[in-house]
Formats: structure tokens, sequence, C-alpha cells
């Protein structure tokens, strides 16, 4: 099989983009890919801890690379540090990163042409999959994840620190993508098919930043 990186954000976008590849069985996934703010370990716009992608990880039993940027890293330092990083997986054989992303296309474009001036590819087994169909799986198949983050501007803070299960979905308002592709909302998957068990979590402080984005702190239970 070719060997690929997975772009890792800890969500369910990026665990069901692992579960379709794992079935299709057209890739070998050499590492989780993660960016990770320097000062407070955490994903920048997610604001999960490293010791729950550590976690993940381990229930994956797959490698995970962190690439650490300064909290306001702008695009130019993300990109040369990145591509630091992209060119030594390159050197070892692996030419494709993988991504979560469903039907955004500028974002889509942005990606393959920052691979491409490494000589490296982009893969998007989720790309323009029914959202609905997509929730169901999510569902029918076993995974668990709660929302560490949305954006008030779309979301009430009542749906927060959330399990994704029936209810959360039906409830999500209609003027929203039910995937959250355009940041409403962003989660952490504690549990899916391939996981060897469940991450036990317990839930933190809700915060506020940048005035309109609400987070919610989880820890490893017991940690």
């Amino acid at each position: 099989m070719k060997k690929a990186l997975l772009s890792w954000s800890g969500g369910k976008d990026a665990a069901l983009a692992l579960n379709a590849i794992k079935k299709r069985q057209e890739y070998e996934i050499v590492a989780l890919l993660t960016t990770l703010t320097e000062e407070d370990k955490r994903v920048s716009m997610h604001g999960v801890r490293k010791e729950l992608l550590d976690a993940q990880a381990t229930m994956l039993k797959l490698p995970i690379e962190y690439v650490y940027l300064p909290t306001e890293a702008g695009n130019e330092l993300y990109e040369k540090r990145m591509k630091k990083t992209l060119s030594r997986f390159l050197n070892q054989g692996v030419d494709t990163v993988i991504f979560g992303d469903l039907f955004v296309e500028e974002i889509r474009q942005y990606r393959e042409k920052q691979l491409s001036q490494i000589g490296m590819k982009a893969a998007f087994p989720l790309w323009n999959k029914s959202q609905k169909d997509l929730i169901k799986q999510f569902l029918n198949e076993g995974f668990q994840a709660v929302t560490v983050c949305i954006d008030t501007n779309a979301l009430s803070q009542a749906f927060l620190g959330k399990n994704l299960d029936e209810s959360f979905f039906s409830n999500l308002p209609d003027s929203i993508d039910i995937c959250g592709e355009h940041g409403e909302y962003h989660t952490f998957v504690y549990n899916c098919p391939l996981f060897k068990q469940p991450i036990s979590l317990q839930k933190g402080k809700k915060s506020t930043k940048w005035n309109h984005f609400a987070y919610c702190d989880y820890f490893l239970k017991n940690s």
C-alpha cells in the first residue's frame, strides 16, 4: 500500500476519514499529523489538550507527529514549519497527506497547492459525501464525540460540551451545516470502531476567546 500521513485534529471528520481509509486498504497510515500551540500544547482552533491526542494515538496504535506554532502564527510561519516536517516524511517515501474535508473548495485548493510545491499529494476520502449519510454512519458505527468548541455566532452555548448523539444533530438549527464544515462546532472523538477502548474524559471549565468562540476544556479522567 502507498504510505500516507493523516491530518488529525482529534475530531469526528478526521476519525471518519481514517475509518474510510482503513476500509479501502488503499493507504498505510504512517502517522497522524497535528499542529499544536507552543505555549499551552493545544490544537489551536479546537483547544484540545495534547494529552488527549496522545491518548487517541495510543488507542489507534499509530504514531503522532506534532508541528508546534506560536498562538498568533500567520500563514507564512505555518507553511514554513509544515514544509519542514512534510519534507522529512517525503524523504522517507511518504508522498500523500489525507484530509477529512467535506466540500469547501477553497480549502481543498489551498492544501493541494501547498503540497504540490514540495512534491506531495492530497487525498480526500470524504469529499462530496452526503453529510446526512456521514452522520448516520457516525451514529450507527459507534463513534462517540463531544463538542469542544462552538462559534456562538452560529450556535447557542447550549451545544457546547455535549455528546454528538441523535438529539444533538436533530436539534441543530437548519441554518448551519450538520457536520459543522464552516466551523460552527469542533469535536473530540473519545471512542470509535478503531479504538482499543473508549477514552475516559473529565469535563473542565468553559471559556470564551476572540469574542465569539466558546470552549469546553477536557482532561483525561484521573490524570
